[in-house]
Order: C-alpha cells, then sequence, then structure tokens
C-alpha cells in the first residue's frame, strides 16, 4: 500500500523535472539563437575565462564577432558611436598625416572606455604628447572589453600593425589578464565557471546575480546605426559615482582576482604568468619588427591601491590579509620583462600614494574613474618622457 501511494507524488516529480528540463533546454536553445543579434544579450552571457583559437581568425570583423558585444561599425556601445572599424575610438586613415605621432593602444576596457572621451586617459595622453610634438600626436584607442593578451596580440596581426604606429601601448590589468582567455580551474568556483562555459543558462543567471538590478539596463548597448562614427552619444552621462556591482558580487571578484597573491598560489600565478609572458614576448619582437616600440603599462587592480577593498576580498575568501603577497602580480611581471627587455611601467606605486587623498576607482565596479584616468596619462607621460630623454642621451660635443 505504501508503494501504490508514493506512485502519485514521483508521477508529479517526474513530470516536474521533465518539465523544467524542457524549459531549460528551450532557454539554452533561445539564447544561443538570439546571442549573435542581440548585443545586450551578449554582454549577460559574458565570460572572460574562456580561451579562443584567434590564429585561426584572418580580419578584424571575425575578432571582434568572438568578443562579448561584435562591436559592429557605427553603432552605439556604452555612450560611444564605434568607428568604422567598429573600434571605441575617431576614425583613422591606415597610415598617420605627416609628421603626426601616431599611438596605438591595446588592452581590455580599460583602454576600451569607462568615461567620457575627454577624460580617458588616452585622451590626456595624447593632449600631452600632441603639446610636445611639433607635427601633434594622436593616440588611437584599440581596447575591446572582455579580452586578455592573446586577443591583444592577435588584434595587432590583423589590424593595428598596419597602422604605422610609432608607440604601442599595452594596458595589462593584472586583475583579470592573468585569467582571460586562459580558463579557471581552482575550487568551486571554477567548477561554476566549467558549467558556464557549457550552458548559457547558467551563465546568464551567475552574471545576472551579480549585478546591481539598476545596472543591468545600462549593461546593454544600443544597436543605433550612425552614418559616421567615432565620437561620445550626445547628451550621454558618464557617471562614475554609481556602483556597477551589488556589494556581494563585487566582494566575490576581487577575492577571485586575489587568490592569485595567496601564499598557497606562488604555483598557479607562475603558470599564468609565464603564458602572459610568452604572449608579450611575440607581441614586443612584431611591434619592434614593424619599427614601433612597445611599452606595457601595468594597471593595478583596486585591492592593491585601496585597503578597504582588500579587507574586504581577504574577509570574503576566509583568511587573513597577512596570508596575501599583495605585489606578487607587479613584481613577477616586472622582473620576467626586464630579462625580456620589454619596457615597462608599473603604476601600484604612483595609485597607492594618490589613494591616500582620493578615490581612483567607480564605487564597485574594479575600473578608474576620472581621477584614475587622469592620473594614469601622467605618469605615462612621465615615463615616455623619461624614456625619450634617456634614448637620445647627451647632445654631441662641438667639433674644435
Amino acid at each position: 500500500m505504501a508503494r501504490m501511494r508514493l506512485r502519485p507524488w514521483m508521477g508529479r516529480v517526474l513530470a516536474l523535472a521533465v518539465g523544467c528540463a524542457l524549459a531549460l533546454g528551450l532557454l539554452e536553445v533561445g539564447l544561443r539563437a538570439l546571442r549573435p543579434s542581440h548585443s545586450g544579450l551578449r554582454a549577460l552571457l559574458y565570460q572572460a575565462t574562456l580561451p579562443t583559437a584567434y590564429g585561426r581568425i584572418a580580419d578584424l570583423p571575425g575578432l571582434l564577432e568572438t568578443t562579448v558585444v561584435g562591436y559592429r561599425p557605427h553603432t552605439e556601445s556604452g555612450g560611444y558611436v564605434l568607428n568604422a572599424r567598429g573600434l571605441r575610438t575617431r576614425e583613422y586613415a591606415a597610415i598617420p598625416a605627416p609628421g603626426v605621432l601616431r599611438v596605438v593602444a591595446l588592452g581590455d576596457s580599460f583602454v576600451y572606455g569607462g568615461v567620457a572621451e575627454a577624460d580617458h586617459w588616452c585622451a590626456h595622453l595624447e593632449r600631452t604628447l600632441a603639446a610636445h610634438h611639433g607635427g601633434g600626436a594622436e593616440v588611437l584607442r584599440l581596447g575591446v572589453p572582455g579580452t586578455g593578451p592573446p586577443f591583444y596580440l592577435r588584434l595587432w596581426e590583423v589590424e593595428a600593425s598596419r597602422l604605422g604606429a610609432s608607440l604601442v601601448v599595452v594596458g595589462l590589468f593584472v586583475g583579470n589578464d592573468f585569467f582571460d582567455e586562459q580558463g579557471r580551474a581552482e575550487g568551486w568556483r571554477g567548477r561554476v565557471d566549467q558549467a558556464a562555459a557549457v550552458s548559457y543558462s547558467v551563465r546568464l543567471a551567475r552574471n545576472l546575480l551579480r549585478l546591481d538590478r539598476p545596472a543591468i539596463a545600462r549593461a546593454a548597448p544600443a544597436g543605433t546605426r550612425h552614418p559616421s562614427g567615432g565620437f561620445d552619444v550626445p547628451g550621454f552621462v558618464y557617471d562614475d559615482t554609481r556602483p556597477t556591482f551589488s556589494p556581494e558580487a563585487f566582494a566575490e571578484v576581487e577575492r577571485d582576482r586575489m587568490t592569485l597573491c595567496l601564499d598557497t598560489a606562488r604555483g598557479r600565478f607562475g603558470a599564468r604568468l609565464d603564458r602572459v609572458v610568452r604572449v608579450l614576448r611575440e607581441l614586443d619582437a612584431q611591434v619592434v619588427r614593424a619599427g614601433a616600440r612597445l611599452v606595457v603599462m601595468l594597471i593595478p587592480d583596486e585591492y592593491q591601491v585601496h585597503p578597504d577593498v582588500a579587507a574586504l576580498a581577504a574577509r570574503a575568501e576566509g583568511v587573513p590579509l597577512e596570508a596575501y603577497d599583495l605585489e606578487r602580480p607587479q613584481r613577477g611581471l616586472a622582473q620576467a620583462l626586464r630579462s625580456e627587455r620589454i619596457d615597462a611601467l608599473d603604476l601600484r606605486a604612483a595609485f597607492q600614494e594618490r589613494a591616500k587623498g582620493e578615490r581612483l576607482y567607480v564605487p564597485r565596479d574594479t575600473h578608474w574613474n576620472r581621477a584614475g584616468h587622469r592620473l594614469a596619462a601622467e605618469q605615462l607621460a612621465a615615463h615616455l618622457e623619461a624614456r625619450t630623454a634617456t634614448t637620445a642621451g647627451p647632445a654631441p660635443a662641438a667639433a674644435p
């Protein structure tokens, strides 16, 4: 009799399970069908750790199709109208005008945007260089959010290498460039990443839970087409005082990034460092062959700059702050790049000093606010000036 009484209950559970499976299957099919054409959905399906075989991609449109949003020419993206190449920078010719110093910046969202164009570190740098270079200067911003060093290399190969740049700046963000396109295999969060790599439904749910609800609407760039591009959308307001992540999600993001600094993570950090340096070595060789110079700008994570963020991340991990070596990412990179004879600028010390008097990052966002962009430009301009003076050396003595 007990078995007979259980059968209707088991049937209802089975029907519910089948219904849920069908619903999830339909959701998965719908997400995969809509993602290629829906920029907002692509942004909400972002997963930076997925490795991509970029070497098989032969052109810029194909490369941009692998990214978070797709970045189609002359469409709006985060308050900016992309240029004819689908990039967040001014329209540009294949070669610079005579006498103009051309600089190409490669990187992720720190190069891409986040503030008004005039407040971006690339714009600050361009104004400084133009004031000291008789023929003028232009800084082309070839940044794409959600990408890492392998993408930067391929973007150089398919686009930037043909632009006649004298200087190439890579904005290397220590917060995620050790993870982007390298996968993640540590702990239960690695298993969540692995599930998200397979299922769009899991990925969407995870990303929605991370965002502050008001941020969801502004996370999706508009798809409006314009006759030209390379400018801020008129009337768009960049608010660098408004948080992006929920408090819990922000703590999780910073906790994940700080795991590279744990005493127990030396081996994992070394393996990730080797992969990053290998890519930068190849990029430097190609830049030099093109007649340009490479500078790697090491961008600190907020946990290295504002002590309250480091304390928050340590509490989320459940270990004392003393168990972390917060300088490890830059120290390892700087040593490796010196051995490769690759020029590098470490912004960490300057940001730590300035942060004693003001905030340099957007609240619960991990990216610079306007003050952070301005400081980065000041430091990079001073670094370039010092390197130029060193390279030029003293003037030759007059002939007797």
